[in-house]
């Protein structure tokens, strides 16, 4: 339900002219809610890790999905991703990407997060098409990346939104496990 502690709600105007049968006009110039400053989230923080073995081929590997319902209710939860961490195991040199709202190949399978969340996730999909480059970076064999993504930078989702991770090593060679785990705040 709205709520000035959560600003982005609907706002709403309601005219009722209970038992009175002449029509009730309502006039608003103008409406607006919202927080001023410098944006911070703020709320239940949550974080997903997942690693498989690959080699040269791109693959999935995980998709995390805004739901649009939660608890019965319509979801407008936001979510702020603002931490990436990958790690390479492998000796070859990887490369991990991140897209947002693309189309998943396949019968995606989605497994709920956790009871207190709004995400769930999907690992078995391996191909995408569509969807919007976020980020990609190279991590060097046997070693890992952060990125911190601050205010600016971080990548903010809505009910029925996902996010994609996709890693390959970028040259031949046995399969190495490449691992990454996204951490975020959903503003409940």
């Amino acid at each position: 339900s709205p709520a000035l502690a959560q600003p982005d709600m609907p706002l709403m105007i309601i005219a009722d002219n209970g038992a009175i049968s002449s029509d009730v006009v309502v006039c608003v110039s103008a409406m607006s809610a919202f927080t001023d400053g410098v944006g911070m989230a703020t709320g239940v923080r949550h974080v997903y890790e997942n690693g498989k073995a690959i080699a040269t081929t791109v693959t999935n590997l995980f998709t995390l999905r805004v739901k649009n319902t939660h608890n019965s209710v319509t979801n407008r939860v936001r979510v702020f991703v603002d931490t990436i961490n990958c790690g390479n195991n492998g000796t070859k040199t990887s490369n991990f990407t991140v897209w947002k709202n693309p189309g998943l190949v396949g019968s995606p399978v989605w497994t709920d997060i956790a009871s207190d969340s709004v995400m769930e996730r999907e690992v078995a999909s391996t191909t995408l098409a569509g969807g919007t480059e976020l980020f990609d970076f190279i991590v060097a064999g046997a070693s890992s990346k952060d990125k911190d993504l601050d205010a600016r930078r971080h990548v903010e989702l809505e009910a029925g939104d996902m996010i994609v991770v996709q890693a390959n090593q970028t040259s031949g060679g046995s399969s190495g496990v490449l691992e990454c785990s996204l951490s975020w705040v959903e503003e409940f």
